[in-house]
């Protein structure tokens, strides 16, 4: 599907939204965030009571199965393109931090866990 409501000619495809696309485990994004923040001190209040991280399918059993929400960010109202996070919550003052999905999913990507 393209959008073309200008009349440039040079139509655009429309995002569409999968979480699917978008399926990262709890205990993944707890390897991605070891690697990349030196500190688990919220930058707001800068207690270090941890964080919520908000999950999609709570019931998957084994702690560390489960996947995390995908969140869909538009740009504007009613955009055709948007920036796709992950959300997570200071358990001390409420402030919320958000990751980009596909940095994260890169990331994994690029450092698999090693099975050896």
């Amino acid at each position: 599907m393209t959008d073309d409501k200008e009349g440039t000619g040079s139509a655009k495809p429309v995002q569409t939204f999968d979480a699917a696309n978008f399926r990262v485990k709890f205990s993944e994004i707890l390897r991605f965030l070891e690697a990349n923040f030196p500190s688990t001190e919220c930058p707001q209040c800068h207690q270090d009571e941890g964080w919520n991280i908000d999950i999609s399918d709570s019931d998957a059993g084994e702690n560390g199965d489960e996947f995390l929400q995908p969140y869909r960010m538009a740009h504007a109202e009613a955009a055709k393109h948007f920036k796709v996070t992950f959300m997570m919550s200071c358990v001390e003052c409420g402030s919320i931090r958000e990751l980009l999905a596909e940095r994260v999913l890169n990331w994994l990507r690029e450092n698999p866990v090693d099975t050896e």
